[in-house]
């Protein structure tokens, strides 16, 4: 084997090495030394945070009066939880307003914006040929329009056959 031949096998393998050392480093840091990334976003603030594995994430304080709380995707963060993975918490406030949306027949709705704490008025009673409408109502039940608007919601007209 010539010099040139042992200097390019010599080369390949510092390479590998460089490559390997590097994988370490950058990819397998976490794993190697038990550190998670906590992701936090709140509206269009993005915060990164270390976690070592087992330990727990300090709760985060938000201010704002709005403030609902820290979501991992839809169930709201139990902060007493260890950190076993990686993982993105969002931040969920009120509404500024809710959508009311009136569901007449499957195709002719209409939605309202409601601001949270306000009632709506009983609109005018749908129309809809062949049928007799009978009322309003919510997921089944008949809506009461005295009551609050709890959040957005669909209304559904219920008719009858003549």
């Amino acid at each position: 084997m010539d010099d040139n031949s042992y200097s390019l096998i010599q080369l390949f393998l510092s390479l590998l090495f460089v490559l390997g050392v590097v994988f370490v480093f950058y990819l397998g840091v976490k794993d190697m030394f038990g550190i998670h990334r906590i992701t936090v976003i709140d509206n269009d603030n993005k915060y990164e945070y270390q976690v070592k594995d087992g330990d727990k994430l300090k709760e985060i304080k938000n201010r704002d009066g709005d403030f609902l709380g820290w979501y991992l995707q839809e169930e709201k963060y139990d902060f007493d939880k260890e950190v076993k993975d990686d993982f993105t918490l969002t931040a969920k406030y009120k509404p500024n307003t809710y959508q009311v949306t009136f569901n007449i027949n499957g195709y002719d709705n209409y939605t309202i914006s409601v601001r949270p704490g306000d009632v709506i008025y009983k609109p005018k009673d749908p129309v809809r040929k062949g049928y007799t409408f009978i009322e309003w109502q919510l997921n089944g039940e008949t809506y009461d329009f005295n009551e609050v608007v709890p959040s957005s919601m669909t209304l559904d007209a219920i008719f009858v056959k003549d």
